[in-house]
């Protein structure tokens, strides 16, 4: 990349959209790092494997880094529900919840 931040770092920056991510790919492959995809991307290997299953992903693993959240699979789907909820408070319930189970810190 023209930079070292990772494509990651750049979205939660406001320095990328979800939509530069086939950029950052080719970038990968034009540079031909020693580092894997995932780590030139600034995705877990959990994160990695979860995006390539289902691209959507990426929206809720951007989300759970800018709010310091652990990403696990598992906790994906809660997550898209709190990110179509009507309110902030049924978001925020869905959140406390994932709290409470340990779910998320």
């Amino acid at each position: 990349m023209s930079s070292d931040k990772s494509f990651v770092e750049k979205c939660l920056a406001g320095e990328a959209e979800l939509d530069d991510i086939d950029d950052a790919v080719d970038a990968w492959h034009d540079a031909r790092p020693d580092v894997t995809l995932a780590s030139w991307l600034g995705m877990t290997e959990e994160e990695y494997r979860a995006w390539v299953e289902d691209a959507h992903v990426l929206r809720s693993i951007l989300s759970m880094k800018k709010s310091g959240y652990i990403f696990r699979r598992e906790d994906v789907q809660s997550l898209q529900i709190a990110a179509r909820s009507a309110g902030d408070s049924e978001r925020r319930s869905i959140e406390q919840w994932l709290r409470n189970t340990g779910r998320i810190s």
